[in-house]
């Protein structure tokens, strides 16, 4: 049987010199698989690791350590039999499994098979049942925050404010959308919506965060003196949920409106939904952006309002 041709030579007909040499444009995707490879399959298993029980006795750690020669994925055949055998290019992948008994100490460690893994060859390509094929990239939404300018108004002879709406994209969990509206013959307000939710007014959401007169006294206060033109929203919504769990209770109605509301089941929701890594997690690249539309409010914010952790 012959073998097939992998590589082409390419011939110029142009009767001008090329300027610059033709960079290798199959570099990125090679790059991206590696750093998946060396770095992004080790995240991705210490992400979800532990893996533990509903009464948190036992647990389960995988690790994954591309430098060890009996983990790193190494394949059985090359891409020119694998392409004469109709197999498909790929390398088996171990991973490091750690079983502990938090009850007794024991722990037992064993390397378990977890599949097999497809690679990519030095084209870019995959070879999958002896066929070479090309995985297209996908544009995806990035993490971060990104703003919608509206209509302007003028509130109290001052300069004009600008409306706006926003929505912070995290890299995994829900979105939070918020906006600042003026609907004719009423006050301006500024609202949030939890996971696309119904509209539930900032100052609940700022409770709910902590800063309520118990926790974090005098910072309503000076966070309306400082937004003026939300003192209109500030004197209806005063007497609104005026705790931190009356306002967890209250986004929890809206998040599960057909189960019954208690403080621990909102204060679980809230937890769980914002402050726990595997179900909320903005991402490094989130978060660059985010310092990078909002550094300079970020700091400014810090200066007026010291008692509030960014």
């Amino acid at each position: 049987m012959s073998s097939r041709s992998t590589i082409r030579d390419r011939y110029s007909f142009a009767n001008l010199d090329e300027v610059l040499p033709l960079p290798d444009l199959i570099a990125i995707q090679r790059e991206s698989f590696d750093w998946f490879l060396e770095q992004g399959l080790a995240d991705t298993f210490r992400d979800i690791s532990p893996i533990k029980d509903f009464t948190e006795t036992l647990q389960l750690e995988l690790e994954f350590d591309p430098n060890d020669e009996d983990l790193r994925p190494t394949p059985k055949f090359t891409v020119e039999e694998c392409k004469e055998r109709d197999m498909t290019y790929s390398a088996p992948i171990f991973v490091r499994a750690t079983f502990v008994n938090n009850n007794t100490g024991e722990i037992k460690e064993q390397t378990v098979f977890m599949g097999d893994f497809p690679k990519m060859t030095e084209k870019g390509t995959f070879v999958i049942n002896g066929t070479e094929r090309v995985v297209v990239s996908q544009l995806v939404r990035s993490p971060g925050v990104i703003f919608q300018p509206g209509e302007r108004f003028r509130l109290r002879n001052l300069a004009k404010h600008q409306l706006v709406t926003g929505t912070i994209h995290p890299y995994r969990g829900e979105w939070i959308e918020f906006d600042v509206e003026h609907k004719p013959g009423k006050d301006v307000t500024a609202g949030t919506r939890v996971a696309r939710k119904r509209r539930l007014g900032i100052f609940v959401l700022l409770r709910a965060l902590g800063y309520d007169e118990e926790n974090a006294p005098g910072f309503i206060d000076a966070f309306v003196r400082h937004f003026d033109f939300l003192e209109g929203q500030w004197e209806k919504e005063r007497d609104t949920a005026t705790t931190q769990d009356e306002a967890l209770v209250e986004i929890y109605k809206r998040a599960r409106p057909g189960e019954p509301p208690s403080v621990e089941s909102a204060k679980a929701y809230f937890r769980n939904a914002f402050f726990e890594p595997r179900r909320y997690d903005l991402s490094r690249v989130g978060r660059y952006k985010l310092d990078r539309k909002l550094g300079h409010e970020l700091d400014k914010i810090a200066e007026l309002f010291p008692m509030v952790e960014l």
